[in-house]
């Protein structure tokens, strides 16, 4: 751990995976108290055993940020415990299903403004004062570059991120003279059969993205993964228990299924050479 952040407080949201996962983890090895934000219990506490493992700090909070009221309490639980905030990363954001725009239900227009756009307002609002007690305060908003592209059917979270980074460039000049240092940044490309699925039933693979260069770093990333959350289940200290070893199996390789659920489609729809020569390298 480099300690030339110690007892600098970081506020991450969507740390659970992904992206906000891998920035936490950094910030922490910096040295930094990172409070992690996200929904998914099960995700936040291995984040958290991971950073105490590095010998830093880290407060899980479980929290849907969209919930009325719930930002609010966040900052007055932050002032409580800290007073200040010295670094917030925005990264958690969602997507829309894809579908053109006058097939779009007004909910799902509603849900991918409020938590892309509305909910960092919210953060705004409720943080900047804790930023401003902090003696070197930085914020960052992580966007994406490829909704400059004007792509059709991604209308809801185009407008959402673009509404963003004009916001965030606003208030930049509005606490100009404070000490607050705001950044925005292009998250980098993600590899397309990694992404989270959106649209309805809890999320639908997303063909109409796949860009099938991504397929063998995928697999080769979820076995590994598969691999190493075996051993680790195989190689605990605790003694084996249906918790700790039926259910970590059976909750195990989440992320190779998702691919497989693509592949399973492509071997049955797709014969190019490029995935045929996949299909042979993988087997």
């Amino acid at each position: 751990m480099v300690k030339g952040y110690k007892n600098k407080i970081a506020l991450v949201t969507g740390s659970s995976r992904g992206l906000g996962k891998y920035l936490s983890i950094e910030l922490a090895k910096k040295g930094f108290e990172v409070i992690l934000v996200a929904r998914t219990v099960g995700a936040l506490e291995e984040q958290y055993d991971e950073i105490i493992k590095l010998g830093s700090k880290s407060t899980i909070v479980p929290l849907d940020l969209c919930e009325d009221g719930s930002v609010d309490k966040l900052g007055l639980e932050i002032n409580k415990k800290w007073g200040r905030l010295d670094l917030l990363v925005s990264n958690a954001a969602i997507t829309n299903e894809l579908t053109p725009l006058s097939h779009l239900k007004p909910d799902i227009w509603e849900k991918v403004i409020n938590f892309n756009l509305t909910l960092n307002y919210r953060l705004i609002r409720s943080f900047e004062q804790l930023l401003k007690s902090s003696k070197d305060a930085k914020c960052l908003f992580i966007l994406d570059k490829e909704t400059k592209e004007d792509k059709p059917y991604h209308i809801p979270y185009s407008v959402s991120k673009a509404g963003l980074e004009k916001m965030i460039s606003i208030w930049a000049k509005e606490v100009s003279k404070d000490n607050i240092d705001i950044h925005y940044c292009f998250a980098p490309r993600m590899n397309t059969f990694l992404r989270e699925w959106g649209g309805p039933y809890k999320g639908v693979p997303n063909f109409n993205d796949l860009d099938l260069n991504d397929l063998r770093p995928a697999l080769i990333l979820a076995m590994d993964q598969t691999k190493n959350e075996i051993a680790q289940i195989a190689n605990q200290d605790e003694e084996p228990s249906f918790q700790n070893t039926i259910i970590a199996l059976e909750k195990n390789g989440q992320l190779l299924d998702q691919i497989f659920s693509y592949y399973g489609v492509l071997s049955s729809n797709l014969s190019t050479k490029q995935f045929r020569d996949i299909q042979k390298e993988m087997a």
